[in-house]
């Protein structure tokens, strides 16, 4: 689906990136001052919530979208002094994803024929037990908890990945690539981490924008043409995402 729109998270942060260098280097020489717009910074986490929702740029993810851009919006607010609280105040945000995620879920499994394949639960607070699935697309997103998936796939394409204050484990040892393709994870992570073990023989690159955060290939490297390739694509904000074998 990213490849039908040319705007996507990693453009948004690049521009966020770009305005706040510009702000910061007019603000030294004293031609502006930078304080009064660098507190809007937050729009961008509404711009990413707000496309992740909708789909556009990346894989859809509504809970996980409106997640972002409400708590995109309440900084937004406190930046403005519209509204006085500190961080730890947004707590109940955890409480409102928790509730969507589990009428979200029972709505998807009550439909007519919806088995669920390649669309894993997300995991909120709690860590979720290991399992299989077999189909070609995973969604997992972890707040303030942990979910672990292994994927057993024939034919796999990716999916999406998020952390935010919490993990997500992902086991594709398992897992096989059609030839000629490639699978592509859109991930955001934010004050979380993603782990991924790959086999021996893949390709991984990051394509990331990585912002106060870090990707590390752990992977031993080998010989002759990849069995596969893994692509990641997304948002690492003040987290982490490591890939090994």
């Amino acid at each position: 689906m990213s490849e039908r729109y040319w705007l996507t998270p990693k453009l948004v942060i690049g521009l966020m990136l770009v305005s706040a260098g510009v702000l910061l280097a007019l603000d030294n020489l004293e031609i502006v001052d930078g304080s009064q717009y660098l507190s809007w910074w937050p729009v961008g986490i509404v711009f990413f919530g707000v496309m992740k929702a909708m789909g556009i740029g990346t894989n859809r993810a509504p809970i996980a979208g409106l997640l972002f851009a409400g708590v995109g919006t309440v900084l937004l607010l406190g930046n403005l002094d519209f509204v006085d609280f500190e961080f730890w105040d947004l707590w109940p945000i955890a409480l409102i994803a928790l509730g969507l995620t589990l009428v979200f879920r029972t709505v998807s499994r009550s439909k007519p024929g919806a088995t669920g394949a390649g669309r894993g639960p997300h995991g909120v607070f709690a860590t979720e037990v290991s399992r299989d699935e077999s189909g070609d697309r995973v969604s997992a997103f972890a707040l303030m908890g942990g979910v672990t998936r292994r994927i057993v796939s024939e034919n796999f394409r990716g999916g999406d990945l998020g952390a935010m204050m919490g993990g997500v484990e992902i086991d594709l040892r398992m897992a096989k690539v059609a030839p000629g393709e490639k699978a592509v994870f859109d991930t955001f992570v934010m004050w979380g981490g993603v782990d991924l073990r790959v086999p021996e023989n893949w390709k991984v690159t990051s394509e990331a924008a990585v912002l106060l955060g870090a990707f590390e290939d752990k992977t031993r490297g080998f010989e002759g043409p990849p069995a596969g390739e893994l692509v990641l694509n997304g948002v690492v904000l003040m987290g982490g995402i490591e890939v090994k074998n």
